[in-house]
């Protein structure tokens, strides 16, 4: 009996369920007969619907796998081969007769379909999965595809339901920041749809009661643009995270939202080539009318020690301009977070309390 390697290769467990994977190759058998059945491709999308958008990245190459199976089998992937040809032209004809078609087929193998399927997809996608899979074309390895899948976005975009583009939004908004194939035409195209006023609405309503998983780093990187800045004294207020609150609170107390954009060399001594890295930040402003007051009382009110932290903070940025503080400040004083009361410490040495008037004799 053959030994068993101490460090074999271990395949990433499949994502797709048996159930899905067979839906998907009956769907492209049929596509290899002269007919697609409509219950085939039904059941290919129902099985696709269902699937979380954080479950796209996984299942990319499942699905073309499963379509290259049913259809015609893996021999058929070689370019060089005639029937790669003759599979581009039937799949063509058959998302012109079969439009939803185009939805299963955006994760074929081949650019050439891929393509094809971006430029007949239209109406709103209907579920979060869909949203995400037109999104990931955003960064597809092949220039014509994320040109067409802009143009798809723009055109599925605007009829689809906000709650389903922010639901999706969730998996993209952290996970597209990695991404290296696409531009700033592509970029710009999911970051308008997520700014949708609506969309945004939406959005928020998700990271103020998510109360599981890191709402707060896709709230940060969704404030790259100003598509939450309404919603921010909601979130402030009311997000089921302190994360969250915490860092919506910085964002109006501060007056702008700031990010990591990179890093860039700084030298330490030039002659022995001793350098070092530093981080770059970014900013934008953050304009609002609510008053400084409210946003810190409530701040130090908050059940969570993080969020009145950030409120001390607020105060301690704004203390020149607010006039009388020593009522926020005994507040802080009276803190059971050491660090909430550290923070009144600070403000008691640098803006001590005006002496009470004395009495007239």
């Amino acid at each position: 009996m053959a030994a068993t390697p101490a460090f074999a290769p271990r395949r990433p467990a499949p994502m797709l369920s048996p159930d899905a994977r067979s839906r998907i190759a009956r769907l492209g058998a049929d596509l290899a007969g002269d007919d697609a059945s409509p219950p085939a491709l039904r059941d290919a999308l129902a099985a696709l619907d269902a699937l979380s958008p954080e479950a796209v990245f996984a299942v990319e190459y499942e699905v073309a796998a499963a379509i290259l199976s049913g259809c015609m089998g893996h021999d058929a992937a070689d370019p060089g081969d005639d029937r790669h040809w003759r599979r581009i032209v039937m799949f063509d004809g058959r998302i012109e007769a079969a439009p939803d078609l185009a939805w299963v087929l955006l994760f074929d193998s081949n650019g050439y379909v891929r393509e094809a399927a971006l430029r007949r997809l239209k109406g709103p996608m209907v579920s979060p999965f869909r949203v995400a899979a037109l999104a990931v074309r955003l960064n597809d390895w092949a220039a014509p595809v994320r040109a067409a899948a802009v143009a798809a976005m723009r055109r599925c975009g605007v009829a689809t339901d906000p709650g389903v583009i922010a639901a999706a939004a969730m998996a993209l908004i952290e996970r597209s920041r990695v991404w290296g194939r696409w531009g700033t035409n592509e970029r710009a195209e999911l970051e308008a749809l997520v700014a949708r006023p609506d969309v945004a609405a939406a959005l928020a309503g998700i990271l103020g009661t998510t109360a599981t998983g890191a709402p707060h780093r896709v709230l940060r990187l969704a404030l790259r643009q100003d598509g939450l800045d309404g919603v921010l004294p909601r979130l402030a207020g009311t997000a089921a995270t302190p994360a969250v609150r915490a860092l919506a609170l910085k964002a109006l107390l501060e007056g702008r939202a700031a990010w990591h954009a990179g890093t860039q060399v700084e030298w330490i001594d030039k002659r022995y080539g001793i350098a070092r890295a530093v981080p770059v930040w970014a900013e934008r402003p953050i304009r609002h009318d609510l008053p400084l007051p409210d946003l810190i009382a409530a701040g130090i009110a908050d059940p969570a020690a993080s969020v009145r932290k950030i409120a001390a903070d607020g105060l301690i940025l704004h203390a020149a301009a607010l006039g009388p503080i020593e009522p926020f400040v005994a507040r802080l004083r009276a803190d059971r977070n050491a660090a909430v009361r550290d923070r009144a410490a600070y403000l008691d040495r640098h803006f001590p309390a005006a002496p009470a008037p004395q009495a007239q004799t």
